[in-house]
């Protein structure tokens, strides 16, 4: 009998059954042990490797309830297991991205502060003469007590904290309007793949199916998954968390998050970019995503990252020919990614992204022109689904974004209103639907392999004359909601209500707000953020420290308007052109589109990604696909990755629990 499969002829997904509402109280008691268990766990993950457990920590979750429903004989609906890996990804899964320093952190809203605290107290901040100048809604000023104790709790954080549950609040009734939408647009009306939307949702029906006696083939590669993740995870995670715990410096047999190549290299190859992740994931993605995404991507990458910079600096592009920092020998990945994007890859990738905008947006509008001839198929669809009213869902993104703008008018009195409400009426649906596009045809968009607009809003604050640091501070309406379309994607897949997600998002809110306000406070009170003990952010927060200060000293009074160097307009038009040229030519020799947008997102994603998506998409070309069927491992790989998020997480939370355990003891007095 076949390890995996049952029969060949296997349905993954039945597209006739009923949908149903998957929330209830199961998925409140969810947000409980959540946030009071794995969040903790997701934090210090996130400071220790720059990952934290997003994708691990609902797998976790819903294992558990798995197996206290088996010992209760309750038996839990698919569709309520998809409400739970729902709270669990909202909770610790997403986090906050931090604006122009580049930095995404898990483990909920009040990450932010944690990073605004660092930012004021930081060594280049105060270089930059910029400490002083960082607004007290942001976080209290160098010297304060709240920042000598780390104390979260300190009277001086309340502005701060009411400026974050605002944006978040804010923010939520954006995405579920805007995502929504972007959503019907994609999925309905343009009918796209959505490649790796089975990968959430194989993964909740094999946890829905073990609840049976009998486990199917979803159960036994989800099991295959969890285990190499476990087994990796103790290598990759346990060891530098517990030797963490106890040593100054803890102990990496893997480097964390990547091995890098580019200062050594750059001895030989001025400029270029090289590394490897040492993530397994990336691999496993790799086997899983369509085989000419992959080779885009990495196509992409090395062609701009590798030998372009080798030829840009070459040709004397790289060497320092404006005012703003340039590559110089013995720089690593990220400070070289981010010099060679300020002398041309900037530049590019706007051209590019126009490019994808240009061509989704023709695509867009043949759609449309086709949406009669399904008007009533969709009509019935909407109504089984639980959808909400498309009137509903233009209010809320248009009553969210009025409330960015009269935030930013309070906050900011004196930059360009015009400018802020570009961003929500006009950039951030753009950029959703764009990357909308990139996940529905290739599988990953603007946060991976896809296209984003680079630093629009940075060039909007320069250009616009504005004088000042506090707009670099303020949450502005500017998003990309893209990979929601996704996400609701995976809810048709397992038969879910849309309803029910609605009610997750409202119910769960205050769960996570609280869990995660109390518990960076706690790790924060227990360890200065950064310090030895957390690897990455010692590491890492120093550069994107100095990014930031680079951009915000451009608006200062005797600051350097790097964006106006880095900013070519014949280079940008170039690219463009460039765009269609390769776009014509894609569809001219019959390489599948993906090939095309995966090359254009590839320009500016690491080769240090794409060389282990390679390595996975060739172990699937040459290994895995001729022993098991092309579509059978199809079918196996969304669920192999699954898995292996699982087991990763289960092993971390050993170590994060010794570790915090650990830290703890130590600052007992006796």
């Amino acid at each position: 009998m076949p390890l995996f499969y049952d029969a060949v002829d296997d349905q993954d997904f039945d597209k006739n059954a009923p949908y149903v509402d998957g929330f209830n109280m199961k998925a409140v008691w969810a947000a409980l042990f959540i946030g009071i268990v794995m969040l903790p766990g997701a934090i210090y993950l996130a400071l220790l490797t720059g990952q934290g457990i997003g994708g691990a920590a609902p797998w976790v979750t819903l294992i558990l309830f798995m197996e206290i429903a088996r010992r209760s004989f309750v038996k839990l609906k698919p569709q309520e297991i998809q409400v739970v890996f729902w709270v669990a990804s909202g909770m610790v899964g997403g986090g906050v991205v931090l604006g122009v320093a580049g930095l995404a952190l898990p483990g909920g809203v009040f990450g932010q502060l944690i990073w605004d605290q660092f930012y004021v107290q930081s060594q280049q901040a105060q270089e930059f003469g910029l400490s002083a100048l960082v607004p007290n809604w942001v976080a209290p000023g160098v010297g304060s007590e709240a920042l000598l104790h780390r104390d979260l709790f300190h009277a001086a954080w309340i502005k701060p904290v009411i400026v974050v549950l605002i944006h978040q609040v804010l923010f939520r009734l954006n995405w579920l309007g805007l995502g929504y939408l972007v959503f019907r647009q994609t999925a309905d009306i343009e009918q796209l793949p959505f490649p790796m939307a089975p990968v959430g949702a194989q993964g909740i029906l094999a946890v829905a199916e073990s609840t049976e006696k009998k486990h199917s083939w979803r159960w036994r590669v989800f099991s295959v998954g969890s285990i190499i993740g476990a087994l990796y995870g103790l290598v990759y995670v346990v060891i530098p968390g517990v030797t963490g715990a106890v040593l100054a410096k803890p102990l990496e047999v893997l480097p964390i998050p990547f091995v890098d190549f580019t200062a050594h290299l750059g001895d030989y190859v001025p400029g270029a970019i090289l590394g490897f992740a040492t993530d397994l994931a990336f691999v496993l993605t790799g086997m899983m995503l369509p085989f000419w995404v992959i080779i885009g991507t990495v196509t992409g990458s090395l062609a701009a990252r590798l030998f372009g910079n080798a030829l840009l600096y070459g040709g004397g592009v790289l060497e320092g020919l404006g005012r703003h920092p340039h590559w110089a020998p013995g720089m690593t990945a990220v400070p070289a990614l981010y010099t060679s994007s300020l002398d041309f890859w900037l530049s590019v990738t706007i051209g590019l992204a126009t490019t994808v905008a240009l061509i989704s947006t023709v695509s867009a509008v043949r759609a449309l022109a086709a949406r009669r001839e399904r008007a009533v198929t969709l009509e019935v669809a909407t109504r089984m689904r639980g959808d909400i009213p498309t009137w509903l869902a233009v209010g809320m993104w248009l009553l969210s974004t009025v409330g960015y703008v009269i935030l930013c008018r309070i906050l900011v009195p004196d930059f360009s209103i015009h400018i802020v409400i570009a961003f929500g009426f006009l950039l951030t649906p753009l950029l959703s639907y764009v990357s909308a596009r990139m996940y529905g045809i290739t599988g990953v968009g603007g946060g991976g392999a896809g296209v984003s607009f680079p630093m629009v809003q940075e060039a909007s604050f320069i250009l616009s004359g504005y004088q000042g640091a506090k707009i670099w501070f303020t949450p502005l309406p500017y998003f990309d909601h893209g990979h929601f379309a996704q996400s609701f994607k995976v809810l048709t897949l397992t038969r879910t209500k849309f309803t029910s997600i609605f009610k997750a998002e409202l119910a769960v809110f205050a769960i996570m707000a609280v869990c995660s306000y109390v518990f960076w406070a706690l790790i924060w009170r227990m360890e200065a953020i950064p310090s030895s003990t957390f690897t990455y952010v010692q590491r890492f927060w120093p550069t994107f420290a100095l990014m930031k200060s680079l951009w915000v000293d451009s608006t200062v009074s005797g600051g350097q308007a790097w964006i106006k160097e880095a900013l070519d307009p014949a280079l940008m038009i170039g690219a463009c052109l460039a765009g269609f040229g390769l776009f014509g030519l894609v569809k001219l020799i019959g390489i599948p589109i993906g090939f095309f947008y995966a090359t254009i997102g590839g320009v500016s994603v690491f080769p240090h990604m794409a060389l282990p998506m390679l390595l996975g998409a060739i172990l699937r070309r040459r290994v895995f696909e001729p022993k098991y069927g092309v579509e059978r491992w199809s079918r196996m790989a969304p669920l192999l990755l699954a898995g292996y998020g699982c087991g990763m997480g289960l092993v971390a939370m050993i170590s994060i629990a010794f570790s915090l355990i650990s830290k703890a003891i130590v600052r007992l007095p006796f």
